[in-house]
């Protein structure tokens, strides 16, 4: 049996469009498609990356300082005291009931903390772990240690995008993303090409590239397997064994908190581990199943499929510096008898 929440002005309205039990939207009927036009326009608009990147800078040169053009103050709810401590908490206990745990943190942060960097787009599959990556600091300068490969991760389209991550195992068991790129309507040619110049323009050295299992099918046109195409290009193609969508997902929740991301990854990358997500269903009150494709689905595609892949990728072996000069030897075991050293 499932337990209709009772909503309220924090929860908003119900499937009828009424706050509490008796409320309604207190709008002129008249002017109900323009305000759901303009809802459906805020929607679009937030999982839009150009305007995250335009809300960035806005809060980065306006908000909380005074300007040539305006002043606006940053004001949270403990600076206004809009609620009391008693209140904050029920308020943020309803969003983790409606949202879930991790959203729900989310969303009462961006709401009542005005930190609009909390990863709070509803539905984010990796909203918590980025925002860990974010607070620790982990999108920093990085390089790849020398002589060792550099191994990439593939998600492989035609017609829709193909989407590639650089990246390289450490021994302590971090992770360093070096680079992303993506593109769409070109063959394999062009990524060789892509590949072959960015490896030598930053003296990498080419690894291993792990692609999704679907790669061994063979192509109408050619007769052949892309992992066939990609071994004739000089790349290095391995399948990354098959698994669920869940255990993908999974796999990078828990991949996340050991990468360090280079920032050269941040537009197209890390954006799209940020917004990928499901759809939130307002009449069931609950997320749909299946994930939105959209430009997220192919980087965050490829990210997944790393994320089954490196912990089978081979590593670097540390070996013990051999010594060199006098070395004394240990004291000599003589044994004991009857409990007694010799």
């Amino acid at each position: 049996m499932t337990v209709q929440q009772p909503n309220s002005f924090r929860t908003g309205p119900d499937e009828r469009g009424h706050f509490g039990l008796y409320g309604g939207r207190f709008v002129a009927e008249t002017l109900m498609p323009l305000i759901l036009e303009v809802e459906q326009a805020y929607l679009a608009a937030r999982a839009d990356p150009a305007f995250k990147t335009e809300l960035d800078a806005y809060l980065k040169n306006y908000v909380g300082r005074p300007s040539a053009l305006w002043f606006a103050e940053r004001l949270t709810v403990n600076d206004t005291d809009a609620l009391t401590p008693e209140q904050q908490q029920e308020t943020l206990r309803e969003m983790q009931a409606l949202y879930g745990e991790a959203h729900g943190i989310s969303m009462y942060r961006q709401e009542y903390e005005c930190d609009f960097a909390a990863g709070a787009l509803l539905g984010s599959f990796y909203a918590f772990e980025m925002q860990q990556v974010r607070e620790e600091g982990r999108i920093i300068e990085c390089e790849p240690m020398q002589g060792v490969p550099v191994n990439l991760a593939w998600d492989l389209g035609v017609s829709d995008d193909t989407s590639i991550w650089w990246w390289q195992a450490q021994p302590s068991g971090q992770l360093l993303i070096l680079d992303h790129y993506a593109a769409s309507g070109v063959g394999l040619e062009h990524y060789a090409e892509l590949i072959e110049l960015r490896e030598k323009q930053r003296g990498w050295i080419h690894g291993s590239d792990y692609v999704p299992h679907d790669a061994k099918v063979k192509e109408w046109g050619t007769g052949r397997t892309r992992v066939e195409t990609m071994s004739g290009m000089g790349l290095k193609p391995i399948l990354v064994p098959l698994a669920s969508l869940d255990d993908g997902i999974n796999a990078v929740r828990r991949t996340l908190p050991l990468c360090v991301f280079h920032p050269r990854t941040d537009d197209g990358g890390i954006s799209a581990l940020e917004q990928y997500r499901r759809e939130w269903d307002d009449e069931k009150k609950c997320f749909k199943p299946s994930a939105v494709h959209d430009w997220t689905s192919h980087p965050s595609d490829s990210f997944r499929y790393l994320a089954q892949a490196w912990r089978s990728a081979p590593r670097r072996v540390v070996e013990a510096p051999k010594q060199q000069g006098w070395v004394i030897p240990p004291p000599r075991d003589q044994g004991r008898r009857g409990g007694i050293w010799l």
